[in-house]
């Protein structure tokens, strides 16, 4: 079993996703410590006024880097974390991605319902200059990209 899936390439990648949806939002973000396969990214929150490292959870994220064109893809065990965290909370997840030139988010759950329409397809594969995994080509949820809200092209 492999237990640390990301590369450190990844990591950057993902906080770089992390740190313009939370400017986006006006707060700050804190990036999921934990690297397991089926755990989400990361979380927004406003800081506290006495520690600037605490303070007011208001969503969590899912973060994506394609190379190219946006695939839209989420594994369902992720989605599913994701939507239980917003149904508990009465807060947002957000689905962040980027691809060539562009990067923007879907509303995954708005804190009452599940929001985003996807189709369940058996797809995936393995990043380039990658080791194959047996689990690359996986069930995953494919979002609907017109629900795709982009904020920077260029």
């Amino acid at each position: 079993m492999i237990e640390r899936r990301e590369t450190e390439m990844d990591r950057r990648k993902e906080a770089k996703l992390l740190a313009a949806m939370a400017r986006n939002l006006g707060c700050q973000y804190k990036q999921n410590p934990n690297t397991h396969k089926y755990k989400i990214d990361g979380w927004f929150y406003q800081p506290s006024k006495n520690d600037p490292d605490k303070g007011k959870i208001i969503g969590w994220a899912e973060c994506k880097w394609y190379n190219k064109k946006a695939h839209f893809y989420i594994n369902p065990p992720k989605y599913a974390e994701l939507v239980q965290l917003c149904q508990i909370t009465k807060l947002s997840g957000y689905f962040i991605f980027r691809e060539s030139g562009r990067w923007g988010y879907m509303i995954l759950h708005d804190g009452i319902s599940a929001s985003a329409r996807f189709q369940t397809v058996l797809a995936g594969g393995t990043p380039p200059n990658r080791t194959p995994n047996d689990d690359d080509i996986e069930p995953l949820l494919q979002l609907n990209e017109q629900e795709a809200i982009w904020v920077h092209e260029g």
